[in-house]
C-alpha cells in the first residue's frame, strides 16, 4: 500500500489551504452535529469493560478528548485520561506519559488499548512498539507517522511546534523512536485518517497494509476527529475486537455511506482519486 500511494514522494506535501482554512469552522459544526444526536447516537457494539488509554493532540489536554471518553465509557470500555496536562511535545511530557502508562498497566495487569489524537496517535504507537505486550491494540486518530519529516504538517502547527516543544519535529521523531515511525507497531493498528484533514496531509496518516493494520478514511476535518461521530462508532469498534482475534474494519450496511472507501468497495487507499 505505502508503494502504491508513494508516501515517501508525499511526505513534503502540506493540507490544502482551503482545508487549512475551514479546519476551525468545520470542527465546530461536527461538534454540533454530534451534540445534537448525543441522546440518541448509540454503537453498533458494546465493549468488554477493558482500559482504553486516549492521549490528546498536540497543544491538547484530557479536556479535548472529554466527548470522546464519555462516548467509550457509554458504550461498556473504561476510558482513561492521560493525566500530563497540555501536549506540549516537551520530552517531559513524554516522560510523564510513559510512566502514567506502565503505572496504570502494573495496576490493572491486562493489556491496554491505546487511543491517540494527531501528536497522542504517535505517541500511542511508540508505547505499543516499546511495549507490547502491555497493549491490546492502538488506534490513531489524524496521526502524521508515515511522514520522516515534519513537512506534512501545516506550516503555522510546525513553527507552533517549534516554538512550544522547544524543538523541531525532526528532533521530536528522534527522541520518540529510533526505528522507522512508519513501520507498524507488531500489535493491531488502526489508521483513521481524513482527506480533507487541514493540519496535516492524509497521505502521512496511512498505515501499512497487512494482517493487523488498516485504514478508514472518514469526511470531516483534523480537530473534530474527537468529536466526530463517524470517527468515534469507528473507535468503539475497534475497540471491540476479541482480544487475540482481531478482524479488519467492515461498517454496518446503514452506516457504510461514513466511510467513503468502504462504501465506494475499494480494498486499497490507492484506489480510486488520491488527490488531497
Amino acid at each position: 500500500m505505502y508503494e502504491d500511494v508513494d508516501v515517501v514522494a508525499h511526505k513534503r506535501k502540506r493540507p490544502e489551504l482551503r482545508h487549512a482554512a475551514t479546519e476551525l469552522g468545520r470542527a465546530f459544526g461536527e461538534a454540533l452535529h454530534l451534540s445534537s444526536l448525543w441522546p440518541l447516537h448509540r454503537a453498533p457494539v458494546k465493549g468488554d469493560g477493558h482500559a482504553v488509554f486516549v492521549m490528546p493532540g498536540f497543544l491538547g489536554s484530557d479536556a479535548s478528548t472529554t466527548v470522546l471518553r464519555q462516548y467509550l465509557r457509554r458504550h461498556g470500555f473504561d476510558a482513561k485520561p492521560w493525566l500530563q496536562g497540555r501536549n506540549t511535545g516537551r520530552a517531559r511530557v513524554q516522560t510523564g506519559l510513559v510512566r502514567e502508562f506502565l503505572r496504570l498497566s502494573d495496576k490493572l495487569q491486562a493489556p491496554v488499548s491505546l487511543v491517540g489524537h494527531s501528536l497522542g496517535g504517535v505517541y500511542a504507537r511508540e508505547l505499543a512498539r516499546q511495549h507490547p505486550e502491555r497493549v491490546r491494540g492502538v488506534v490513531s486518530l489524524g496521526s502524521p507517522f508515515a511522514s520522516a519529516t515534519g513537512g506534512s504538517v501545516a506550516r503555522l502547527v510546525r513553527e507552533a511546534f517549534d516554538q512550544v516543544a522547544t524543538r523541531s519535529l525532526e528532533e521530536f521523531r528522534a527522541t520518540v523512536s529510533a526505528i522507522d515511525p512508519r513501520l507498524p507497531p507488531g500489535v493491531p493498528s488502526t489508521s483513521i485518517y481524513s482527506r480533507t484533514d487541514g493540519v496535516v496531509h492524509w497521505h502521512s496518516c496511512l498505515e501499512q497494509d497487512g494482517a493487523l493494520t488498516e485504514n478508514i478514511e472518514v469526511y470531516g476535518s483534523h480537530c473534530g476527529m474527537v468529536v466526530n461521530a463517524s470517527v468515534l462508532q469507528a473507535v468503539a469498534d475497534r475497540l471491540a475486537q476479541p482480544h487475540r482475534n482481531w478482524q479488519k474494519f467492515t461498517p454496518a450496511a446503514g452506516v457504510s455511506f461514513r466511510y467513503p472507501r468502504h462504501h465506494a468497495g475499494r480494498d486499497s487507499v490507492n484506489g480510486g482519486n488520491d488527490s488531497a
